[in-house]
């Protein structure tokens, strides 16, 4: 039986890992991606999101450098609402017509970078091969310290999130729900100090932050982009569910997925059947790409800008 082909992605987030505060999880998610061989990233774009985008582009540099992701390309994005003509929006439209259903998109952050791609070209969704979308919500949120009717992706850009919902072709929804199940605690950190030591760190800093806490009420944190990257390598492993759905933009509701006749249809993620082989998977992933990152920083390897 011959072996499948890895998938071909482009990584487009707001990540902020790495920056004093700033949740690590996309950055995790791009570690995952890095590590693994039924992976193969064709380039990362970048969003403003908690961070300014030039923010978000130094820090995905410098996360590829230590993930070994020399030669990978960072191409910057949105730096905000509204803004749709970027770098980024034609890479991807570049990217997507040049192997059309081949690549597959992951978007962790605002979904701006995919509305200006799909106005550069008209034909962009149908070049994708997939795209896995984090954010939205089906109900209020129960975070103890959380605005309860918004979410953290799709309600940066509501115009932008409800064309891509509107347009797009059977996109993969991790919504905020799925991925607050996923939680990494300061237990689920410990194997990292076997091949790691500075990611272990790095979390376990953020875990202990006045920020994780007012935005969980505990020392835990949500694994939305995470889940969203292992969705591309393990998809049997998620319950789903066909559904058409529009972004409902009511006063209040921002971010809001809602089940409508009037909406094209998603595919939205409900759960993940096997949460050890998640954190299994996870911590493989991190030491494969930490351990190649290593090597290529000895050789004098370094990310593109």
């Amino acid at each position: 039986m011959s072996r499948a082909l890895p998938t071909q992605v482009i990584f487009d987030t707001d990540l902020g890992f790495g920056l004093p505060g700033h949740r690590p999880d996309a950055g995790l998610a791009l570690l995952y991606l890095l590590g693994r061989d039924d992976a193969v990233l064709a380039g990362v774009t970048t969003v403003a999101g908690e961070v300014p985008v030039d923010a978000v582009t130094d820090a995905a540099a410098w996360t590829l450098r230590i993930g070994g992701g020399s030669g990978i390309p960072v191409v910057e994005g949105s730096s905000g609402p509204g803004e749709y003509e970027s770098p980024a929006a034609a890479f991807l439209a570049e990217q997507a017509a040049r192997r059309p259903g081949e690549l597959t998109v992951v978007t962790t952050g605002s979904p701006a970078n995919l509305h200006g791609a799909s106005l550069a070209d008209p034909e962009f969704y149908s070049n994708l091969g997939g795209l896995v979308l984090t954010g939205g919500l089906e109900h209020p949120y129960q975070a103890p310290f959380w605005g309860r009717d918004n979410d953290l992706q799709l309600s940066r850009d509501p115009a932008a999130a409800s064309r891509v919902l509107a347009e797009s072709r059977l996109p993969r929804i991790v919504t905020m729900h799925t991925g607050g199940l996923l939680t990494l605690s300061l237990d689920d950190i410990i194997p990292c100090r076997d091949y790691s030591k500075g990611l272990y760190h790095i979390l376990k800093e953020y875990l202990l932050s006045p920020g994780c806490r007012e935005l969980c009420g505990r020392d835990e944190m949500q694994l939305w982009a995470l889940a969203a990257a292992f969705r591309v390598t393990h998809p049997e492993d998620f319950r789903e569910e066909t559904l058409p759905v529009v972004l409902d933009g009511g006063p209040g509701r921002l971010g809001r997925l809602k089940e409508s006749p009037a909406g094209r249809p998603a595919v939205l993620c409900r759960g993940i059947d096997a949460v050890d082989v998640f954190f299994r998977e996870a911590h493989q992933a991190w030491a494969a790409s930490l351990e190649k990152g290593f090597r290529r920083i000895l050789s004098g390897g370094k990310a593109e800008r």
